[in-house]
């Protein structure tokens, strides 16, 4: 037996003891009871009991009406007035009607206790004439002070006190009238003693032995989840065990991790939204603060049968229950896990929900700062784009991708020309905002697939898959024209660029074969004028000279130079 198990066994074992041991108190003392009370069962049950609480609830509604008519004094807020006086003009008639039937109750008294009854009526139509009659006309600008109100219901007030003591003094003298039913009782309170012994003790074999594994259960699926969610590789992993580790914990319902992005003050869904859902709508450009438990940093539950003040704009107008739980971490939201159900949670979906949250929170936040750690680290800082790091990895990814399923793969050499001048000129100020300027084109030439770097200074990589040499060029031409259109201030003329190009397979099988490819070409590109694209030829076989055709004698073989201009682009 595990250690959950016995401690849920001995709480068990001790709650069958207590309950045991309450039962044959509760069966002691009713017994004693009954031998020092002598039965007040006949007359209380019958007219005492039925008297009494009519002549409560006549007090409880007149001390409603008093206290509505004493804020209504008092208040010198129009709309709560008007508040106050709906409910005040609801309630006098349950105070008649209660009158009537604490008259029906008093019926068979003598004529003293129905003078006093006629009193307390006559009593309470003067106080309604006078005090509650002003106080609901809205337009009276005499209206009962405070004061009044408290003077005119004291009197009323007391005498249904006056009431409820004279019941209880009749009830104690009406005790001695019941002595019959003792032995009845007696026998009765011991039955039922022991038949509720027999049902608790039937109770805690049946916790033991099906509500117990149930919770052994559902301990150890929430020890499983954080065991296995300490091991997610990244936080998409994370979120998507988070998501379907609920859903199968709270039955029939769905699950959507929501994630707060601070850098463009976005809430974005983080794991699938169902088909048709209205969340498409609501979390689409949503701002965290629409989120009521991102807001308010606590758990809200949102439903259909519930009225809120603060209905939330992300799941307010959701079929079904909503709840939803925000992620926090060191007392800052990172997002929220919205459960959505067509019943509502019960305490344990509320537990599992609250401890699977607990546990999740602090995975996801270091896997997102992580993530975040890992992007700056192979990202060059001013342009944006990855660096010389990244592009390593994804040069030999690419490539490796490119391998297996035998498409070609360019690569295209990218340097600016005459940066150094710009530098110099302008200072590296200006020189920075042409890079950053530079990374933008990049990014909005090239599509989703291709892969775009800083390789460091004015240098820079673009490789593009399943592309080879006439698609490159075509390529390399759109950089020319991005490159050319860019506008800095401060510069007067067009930013252009040198690329050689590269493919594999055609000029090198290996990362380092294509890098060096791709620079020989660029260096051509320089020396050809610049402003142009010149893509890599493959180096020439030797080739034999015969001395005795040439005339010339023996001489040393010559190999091509390895670069030819392919095309030229202005």
């Amino acid at each position: 037996m595990s250690r959950l198990s016995q401690k849920i066994t001995s709480k068990l074992a001790l709650l069958a003891v207590i309950f045991v041991a309450s039962l044959l108190a509760v069966t002691v003392t009713g017994t004693r009871g009954l031998q020092r009370t002598a039965g007040l069962a006949d007359t209380i049950y019958a007219d005492h009991l039925t008297t009494e609480r009519v002549t409560v609830d006549v007090g409880r509604l007149l001390d409603e009406v008093y206290r509505t008519a004493d804020a209504l004094a008092l208040s010198p807020d129009a709309p709560t007035r008007d508040v106050l006086r709906a409910r005040l003009y609801a309630a006098q008639p349950s105070v008649e009607v209660a009158l009537d039937r604490l008259r029906s109750a008093h019926g068979d008294d003598d004529r003293d206790e129905q003078a006093a009854l006629g009193g307390f009526a006559a009593a309470w139509r003067d106080a309604s004439a006078k005090v509650l009659a002003p106080l609901l006309v809205a337009t009276d600008q005499r209206a009962p002070s405070e004061e009044q109100v408290s003077t005119t219901f004291a009197p009323l007030l007391a005498t249904v006190q006056q009431l409820i003591d004279r019941e209880q003094s009749d009830a104690a003298a009406a005790r001695e009238k019941a002595r019959s039913v003792y032995r009845s009782s007696q026998s009765l309170i011991v039955r039922i003693a022991a038949m509720a012994l027999l049902g608790g003790l039937l109770t805690v074999i049946v916790l033991i032995r099906r509500v117990v594994p149930r919770a052994l259960a559902s301990e150890e699926d929430q020890a499983a989840f954080g065991e296995v969610i300490a091991l997610a590789e990244d936080e998409h992993d994370a979120q998507d065990l988070l998501r379907r580790h609920l859903e199968r914990s709270v039955r029939d319902s769905t699950t959507v991790v929501l994630r707060r992005n601070n850098s463009a003050n976005r809430l974005e869904a983080a794991t699938a939204i169902a088909p048709g859902s209205p969340l498409h709508a609501n979390v689409e450009g949503a701002e965290p603060r629409a989120c009521v438990a991102v807001r308010t940093s606590r758990p809200h539950l949102q439903s259909a049968e519930r009225d809120l003040l603060l209905s939330c704009r992300v799941c307010g107008d959701c079929p079904g229950t909503s709840l939803c739980t925000p992620l926090t971490v060191g007392g800052e939201v990172i997002g929220a896990v919205l459960v959505q159900a067509t019943r509502r949670p019960d305490a344990d979906d509320e537990r599992r929900v609250r401890e699977s949250v607990l546990q999740a929170a602090p995975v996801l936040a270091n896997l997102r700062n992580l993530a975040v750690a890992e992007f700056r680290a192979a990202t060059d800082s001013l342009t944006g784009l990855p660096n010389r790091r990244a592009i390593t990895d994804a040069s030999r990814r690419m490539l490796a991708q490119a391998a297996r399923t035998s498409r070609p793969l360019a690569v295209l050499s990218l340097d600016l020309d005459h940066f150094k001048q710009i530098n110099d000129q302008f200072g590296h100020a200006v020189g920075d905002e042409v890079l950053a300027a530079v990374g933008a084109a990049l990014r909005s030439t090239l599509r989703a697939s291709d892969f775009a770097g800083r390789n460091g200074g004015e240098e820079f990589v673009v490789l593009l898959p399943d592309v080879g040499v006439e698609g490159a060029l075509g390529v390399a031409a759109k950089l020319h024209t991005a490159l050319g259109e860019i506008a800095v201030a401060a510069i007067g003329r067009r930013i252009t660029a040198s690329i050689g190009l590269a493919v594999f397979p055609d000029h090198a099988v290996d990362v380092a074969g294509l890098e060096r490819s791709a620079d020989r070409a660029l260096y051509t590109a320089k020396n050809n004028g610049r402003d142009r694209t010149e893509v890599c030829v493959p180096p020439m076989p030797l080739v034999p000279v015969d001395a005795t055709d040439s005339g010339l004698g023996a001489a040393p073989p010559v190999r091509g130079t390895g670069l030819q201009v392919r095309t030229e682009l202005t």
